[in-house]
């Protein structure tokens, strides 16, 4: 109405009226492809939604009036964060996600997202989909009760109470997997949230929440409502957090609570905090304000990114927190033994505090630990005994404090905080070669530094030149 566009529906007269669809999937798609064709669209403009119905499909194309797409983006267009590079056009913000996140979800109905455009006339987008035809309206709705049911037996995307208050997602409801890891996504953009949970659901049981307030209420819930605290005195001597997520995947820029916040909140409370921590951030420069977040077990990841450098980084975290859950586990054992579980009486408001004063101390000797790492970086005999030694800590102590607040052997440490600052000069542009970023950090060989840096970070050093 603002732009006095005229919007046009036609609708083929042969066309089946019902259809089995997966709804959720299907808006997502045609919410994408209207509010781009208003957003190209110029004052006074047409948009036309045409369904149609070949033998075995349906069709839907969207076709709008607006300056068209030029030859050399036309092949681009479906691409994750995908933005022209055409010097005469003028910047439209948005994330690059929607028409990416259209297109897989088309393909995962079975069908095809195209389009077809010629600079200055336009743009037709266009959805092919299956056709499953119904023939009335009770027919539908028992489909639809029976999809249900097959939903239900098969516990597939199932929200479970008291969490789903406090999850959102466009596409599809949260499920969870048995035996999986859970991962947490904290996103406000609706359409990377949904990307993300699309990628990250044939892994992992992902939960979704729009910004850190709602993911702390989550966490805070689960913690409160399900989680053990009770001593335990067979097998399972160790807290387990079930409930909670095994990691975190953040933005940082978000209404109510930020990524910076979130953390904070994570970092202060003894249950949370040693859930890993992937943020997302638009800035590479970003990155030094993330450098207390990073010691060890947490990491960022800079838009845009590839789904090999994100489940690089997942994996990474995942098998990090487990090391160090195992590690405390074997502590917990030793504990035990010397001294036999009794009864715990709840937390003082003194102990309560004392136990803060101790997560930020640790917070502190990492920090001081990555400094000290950082002097001797470029040094290629840099050893675990030289760095424990530096540090005032036998080399005993050092071993088990590092592994018990990181999750990693200290020479793992070391590896860890090299290839964080290889990708730091890259990402800044500090080096102008692979060559140099290996010298940085003290590798000599060049082929094992590349071979490595795309292990732990799912992408060649060589792609930040």
């Amino acid at each position: 109405t603002q732009k006095n566009i005229k919007l046009i529906f036609d609708f083929d007269k042969d066309a089946p009226r019902g259809l089995m669809l997966d709804k959720p999937k299907v808006e997502r798609i045609v919410n994408n492809l209207l509010s781009n064709a208003l957003k190209f669209t110029p004052e006074d403009g047409i948009i036309s939604v045409k369904i149609s119905h070949r033998p075995s499909t349906w069709q839907l194309a969207v076709t709008d009036t607006g300056r068209g797409i030029h030859p050399d983006d036309l092949p681009h267009v479906f691409n994750r964060f995908y933005q022209t590079n055409q010097t005469d056009v003028p910047v439209e913000g948005g994330t690059g996600i929607g028409l990416a996140l259209s297109k897989e979800l088309s393909q995962v109905l079975g069908g095809t997202l195209t389009v077809e455009s010629t600079l200055g006339n336009g743009a037709t987008f266009t959805l092919d989909l299956p056709k499953q035809e119904v023939l009335g309206l009770s027919q539908v709705e028992e489909v639809e009760r029976a999809e249900e049911m097959v939903i239900f037996e098969e516990n597939i995307f199932l929200e479970t109470p008291p969490v789903a208050s406090y999850l959102h997602d466009d596409a599809v409801s949260n499920g969870q997997k048995i035996d999986s890891p859970t991962i947490l996504v904290v996103e406000d953009n609706p359409s990377l949230r949904s990307y993300l949970k699309l990628i990250l659901s044939d892994k992992y049981t992902v939960l979704t929440a729009e910004n850190g307030q709602e993911a702390l209420k989550l966490m805070m819930n689960n913690e409160l409502g399900m989680m053990n605290i009770q001593p335990q005195t067979d097998s399972s001597l160790i807290i387990h957090h079930s409930s909670l997520p095994n990691l975190i995947i953040s933005d940082i820029m978000m209404p109510v609570m930020d990524g910076f916040q979130l953390i904070e909140k994570l970092k202060s409370n003894a249950n949370l905090q040693s859930i890993p921590v992937v943020m997302l951030t638009a800035r590479a420069e970003m990155q030094d304000r993330l450098k207390a977040l990073r010691i060890g077990v947490d990491d960022y990841l800079t838009k845009p990114f590839e789904e090999e450098e994100l489940f690089a980084r997942v994996e990474n975290l995942l098998a990090n927190a487990k090391m160090r859950q195992h590690f405390e586990q074997e502590i917990w054992h030793e504990t035990e033994e010397q001294h036999p579980t009794e009864i715990e009486e709840p937390l003082s408001i003194n102990a309560e505090k004392e136990q803060h004063l101790q997560s930020t101390y640790n917070l502190e000797w990492l920090a001081n630990l990555e400094k000290t790492v950082k002097q001797h970086i470029n040094y290629a005999h840099l050893s675990v005994d030289f760095i424990a030694d530096e540090m005032y800590i036998s080399r005993a102590q050092f071993y088990r404090r590092v592994q018990l607040l990181t999750g990693l052997t200290p020479n793992q440490y070391l590896q860890e905080i090299r290839f964080n600052h290889a990708r730091q000069l890259l990402e800044q542009r500090s080096v102008s070669s692979v060559k140099a970023a290996a010298a940085a950090i003290g590798i000599q060989k060049v082929q094992y530094f590349s071979e490595q840096f795309k292990t732990r970070f799912g992408k060649l050093p060589s792609a930040y030149l």
